[in-house]
């Protein structure tokens, strides 16, 4: 009874403090989570959860009231072996949270990584300072209207049109099928771009081998892609036909997708050529790209955006956006995930810190007469303080172990989803270690501190 009365107040303010905090950030949590539910679902759904908190608190304390019931008076008074016992058990809790805290701290350090990878790393294309307009149901003249608009921009270095936007993916769209590719067991997406050679250019797209299509020549030529040659099996694709088309170069594989969808196989015809719509009396691309100078997408967008509401009532329909608006938007639910995991971690490690704080506030209580008798034989305050930080040292590495194995069995299959993925290096455990021994250092560096400068003779005179 005195147990249940004293975690019952303790459970009552701790559920007061927490309600208050959940209708704080309700709003916010729900915009970021996007959960369409109300607030007496999400109110039901943490008292359920607090209720289970409360039933595992129990079952895993009554094994512990019921061993310390059984004790003589006796031993309980003179704690004969129930102080080393409670010690190894503050221990092995202080360790589980720090195992706890390190390990999310992985997690949150390879995702942030890993999105700096995907913002970034190398996709097989440029696509830093370039945006795009798609107007594919407008007429050539507002086409060619918002194409010398831009042209006149001192933000804008280079623009052109053309037919398939790189990024994000505007290319048209088939199928390949195992019959076509040996080394397929079911049908594909395939997809094509119109090209011309300042489009590659632009886009800065490598060849791996062969060269790029001659737009005053290349009638029936394609430069195709490393997985459409590896899904093909060609060991020298440089001369291979698809159909009546002769494979004349083969591009870097480059991923303008979604960050988690394989790189698909694709190939690029000759612009030229080709004007699907020319009987329905379009005869420009659909699409404009360029590039801006650095920092200046701001201003330019909105001097595009007052451009296109003033053009007739019709040029406000079309599509424009940056490269860099287009990859925060596919890395949206990642931004997320890092949002709500870093929350996470500052919680688990205010919550290892009190735990350190209060193991060794009481530590130092219990062993102050052993210190001061410790001083009185020799020992130096650096001994004393050698001595705490060794233990906790000791502690935070045996968390250390358990800790980054099982956080790099949680990142590694997250990572192997993406198409071009980070890698987890040594730094990480390293610096995961050296952040987290400094804020230990400096949680408990006071109070040892204060206990190892004590005169010996007020320690040993206390109670």
């Amino acid at each position: 009874v005195q147990f249940l009365t004293e975690y019952g107040l303790l459970f009552l303010i701790a559920m007061f403090f927490g309600n208050y905090a959940l209708k704080v950030s309700l709003g916010w949590f729900r915009t970021l989570a996007k959960l369409p539910e109300e607030l007496g679902y999400i109110q039901r759904e943490s008292l359920l959860y607090m209720t289970m908190v409360v039933g595992a608190s129990l079952l895993l304390s009554m094994p512990f009231i019921w061993y310390f019931r059984r004790q003589s008076v006796q031993s309980v008074v003179t704690g004969v072996g129930a102080l080393s016992r409670y010690n190894l058990f503050r221990r092995i809790s202080t360790g589980a949270q720090l195992a706890i805290a390190m390990c999310c701290i992985f997690c949150v350090t390879v995702l942030m990584k890993q999105l700096h990878t995907l913002r970034q790393g190398d996709l097989g294309f440029n696509r830093e300072n370039m945006a795009y307009i798609s107007m594919d149901i407008h007429t050539d003249d507002a086409k060619t209207a918002t194409f010398e608009f831009l042209k006149q921009q001192p933000e804008v270095d280079t623009l052109f049109f053309t037919h398939n936007c790189l990024y994000p993916n505007g290319a048209g769209h088939g199928r390949l099928s195992p019959e076509e590719a040996p080394q397929l067991s079911e049908t594909v997406d395939v997809y094509h771009y119109l090209v011309d050679e300042g489009f590659c250019k632009f886009y800065g797209l490598q060849l791996v081998e062969g060269r790029w299509l001659n737009e005053e020549s290349d009638v029936n030529a394609i430069v195709v892609n490393e997985t459409y040659a590896r899904l093909m099996g060609w060991e020298n694709p440089i001369g291979e036909t698809v159909y009546r088309d002769r494979v004349v170069g083969v591009v870097k594989d480059f991923n303008n997708f979604s960050p988690t969808t394989p790189v698909p196989p694709c190939y690029f015809e000759n612009s030229k050529f080709y004007n699907p719509k020319r009987d329905e009396g379009y005869t420009l691309p659909s699409d404009i790209v360029f590039r801006y100078h650095p920092d200046t997408w701001p201003s330019l967008k909105e001097k595009l955006e007052k451009f296109l509401k003033e053009g007739g009532g019709y040029l406000p329909n079309a599509v424009r956006s940056s490269c860099a608006e287009e990859c925060e938007r596919m890395l949206k639910s990642e931004n997320n995930l890092q949002t709500l995991l870093t929350i996470t971690t500052s919680v688990c490690i205010l919550i290892a810190l009190f735990g350190v704080w209060s193991m060794i506030m009481l530590t130092c209580e219990q062993r102050r007469k052993e210190i001061a008798i410790r001083k009185v034989h020799g020992a130096t305050v650096k001994d004393i303080l050698d001595m705490f930080f060794l233990e906790y040292m000791s502690l935070q590495t045996v968390a250390a172990v358990v800790a980054f194995p099982i956080g790099y069995a949680c990142m590694k299959p997250w990572l192997e989803q993406y198409a071009v993925q980070t890698e987890i290096s040594w730094w990480i455990y390293v610096g995961i270690f050296l952040l987290v021994a400094l804020l230990v250092a400096l949680c408990i560096g006071w109070r040892v501190w204060k206990t190892a400068t004590a005169r010996p003779a007020d320690e040993i005179c206390k109670g």
